[in-house]
C-alpha cells in the first residue's frame, strides 16, 4: 500500500528563524509627490493671474482740437528688468497692453514722427490702469491773430499753411502749428468781418511765435421796403434800425443803402408811421443780396353811423364789399378794424327803409367815421290813397272855380 506524503510549508522567516523588512510602495509615493507639485503649480499660477491686469495708453495731439494720434509707438519696460512690450496706437490713439503686473512700475516711451518724444514712469496701482499722453508737435510756432487795434484777439480765425488747413484760433486768438523752420511759408488767415490775410513769411530757425493783424472788411448792403398791401408800392421815409441804432431812411424808391457794415448777423428793424413794424435777424456777407422788407398797414377803426334824419337807426345790416359784416347798435353805429389804404363799398339795409350804398377810402392816421342816412318806405296802399285824395281835392277846387265863373255871367245879362 502506497504511503501518502504530507508536505509541510513554512514561511522563510520560520525556516531561517528571521523576519523580512516590509516592502515600500514606490508608485504611491510618486503619485503623492506629483499631486503636491501640481497643487503648488496651480496655487502659483493663481497668484500670478491675480496680480496680472491691463495697461491702456491714450495718445492725443496737444493742439486745440486734441485729435487722437494714430500709429504712435508705445514701449513699456517693467522696472528692474529688460523685458519690454511694444504696441502702436489705433486710429483712436489707443495702445492697450493686455498683461502687466499689478502694483508694479513701468517706464513708458511714446514716439511719433513730427512730435517730440515722451518718456515717463507709471505705477500700476489700479486694476485696468489707464493713462493719457499729449504729444507736442515738433518745430511748434505760436500764431496769434489780432484786430486792427493790435490788442484785441480774433477768435475763430481759420489758418492755413502752404494750402493745408491747420485749425482755428482759440478765444485768445492763438493757434499752435508745427512748421518747418528756416524756410518761407505761405500763410493764409480768414475770419468773418475781416479781409482775407495772405502772405509769404520766412520762419527763423529759432522763431517760436508769429503775430498777424487782420483788417476789417466793410461793404454796403441795401434794404428795399415795399407796401405789402398795395401791389408792392415802394415805401419812402421808412426808418432803418440795425442792432438798436438808426442807420438810415428809405428814399422815394423805398431803398436804403447801409454804409461801413461788416459781415455778421444783426437785428434789423424797419418802422414807418401807420405801418406794422418789421423786426427780424438778418445775416450780411460780402455775397449777400438785397434785403427785401414788406410792410403792412396797421389796422384802423372804421365807424359807420346810420341815421334817419337826426335819429340813429338800430339793427341796420352793414355790408362791406357786398359781404355781411354786422349790424348797428342802439346808437346806430357799427365799428370794425380795417387796413388803411383801401377803398371799400359800404351798403346799409333795413326792413321798411330804402337801401343805400357808398364808397369810402380808409385813411391811416385819421378818423374813419362815415355817416349814412336812410329813409323809411311808405306803404303802396297809403301812397295810392294819398294820390286819390289829392286828385279829389284838385277836382273839387276846379269845380268850384267853374261855378263861380258861370254865376258872374248870368248877373251880367239882367
Amino acid at each position: 500500500m502506497a504511503k501518502d506524503h504530507v508536505h509541510l510549508f513554512y514561511p522563510p522567516d520560520r525556516i531561517n528563524n528571521t523576519r523580512s523588512p516590509p516592502k515600500l510602495n514606490i508608485s504611491m509615493s510618486i503619485k503623492h509627490l506629483v499631486a503636491i507639485l501640481l497643487l503648488a503649480s496651480l496655487l502659483f499660477c493663481g497668484i500670478a493671474a491675480a496680480e496680472a491686469t491691463s495697461l491702456t495708453i491714450n495718445v492725443y495731439d496737444n493742439s486745440a482740437s486734441h485729435d487722437p494720434v494714430k500709429d504712435a509707438k508705445v514701449v513699456i519696460v517693467k522696472s528692474g528688468t529688460s523685458l519690454e512690450q511694444t504696441l502702436y496706437t489705433t486710429v483712436d490713439g489707443i495702445a492697450k497692453f493686455a498683461s502687466v503686473e499689478y502694483k508694479s512700475t513701468y517706464s513708458v516711451t511714446v514716439t511719433k514722427d513730427g512730435f517730440d518724444d515722451q518718456k515717463f514712469s507709471i505705477n500700476v496701482n489700479s486694476m485696468e490702469k489707464e493713462y493719457t499722453v499729449y504729444l507736442q508737435k515738433s518745430n511748434l510756432v505760436q500764431i496769434k491773430v489780432l484786430n486792427p487795434d493790435k490788442s484785441t484777439p480774433v477768435a475763430g480765425a481759420a489758418i492755413s499753411i502752404d494750402g493745408l488747413r491747420m485749425g482755428t484760433t482759440n478765444s485768445a486768438g492763438i493757434l499752435h502749428v508745427s512748421m518747418e523752420k528756416g524756410v518761407y511759408h505761405n500763410i493764409q488767415v480768414t475770419a468773418d468781418s475781416y479781409e482775407t490775410y495772405s502772405s509769404s513769411q520766412y520762419i527763423e530757425t529759432d522763431q517760436t511765435s508769429l503775430t498777424i493783424t487782420l483788417s476789417k472788411s466793410y461793404f454796403s448792403p441795401r434794404i428795399l421796403v415795399y407796401d405789402a398791401d398795395n401791389d408792392m408800392k415802394p415805401v419812402s421815409l421808412a426808418t432803418i434800425i440795425l442792432d438798436g441804432k438808426t442807420v438810415g431812411t428809405t428814399d422815394e424808391y423805398g431803398r436804403a443803402t447801409l454804409k461801413d457794415i461788416t459781415a455778421g448777423t444783426y437785428t434789423l428793424e424797419v418802422t414807418k408811421t401807420n405801418y406794422v413794424s418789421y423786426k427780424e435777424k438778418v445775416t450780411f456777407t460780402e455775397d449777400s443780396s438785397d434785403v427785401i422788407v414788406k410792410l403792412s398797414y396797421a389796422t384802423v377803426p372804421l365807424t359807420i353811423l346810420v341815421v334817419d334824419g337826426n335819429n340813429p337807426v338800430t339793427g341796420a345790416a352793414i355790408y362791406i364789399d357786398n359781404l355781411v359784416t354786422g349790424i348797428t347798435d342802439a346808437t346806430g353805429k357799427f365799428t370794425k378794424d380795417m387796413g388803411p389804404g383801401k377803398t371799400v363799398l359800404i351798403s346799409v339795409s333795413k326792413d321798411g327803409y330804402t337801401s343805400t350804398s357808398l364808397s369810402w377810402s380808409i385813411t391811416a392816421g385819421q378818423t374813419n367815421t362815415v355817416t349814412i342816412p336812410i329813409s323809411q318806405n311808405f306803404p303802396v296802399a297809403l301812397v295810392g290813397g294819398v294820390i286819390v285824395v289829392i286828385i279829389i281835392i284838385v277836382v273839387v277846387v276846379l269845380m268850384k272855380g267853374k261855378g263861380k265863373s258861370g254865376n258872374r255871367g248870368r248877373r251880367g245879362s239882367f
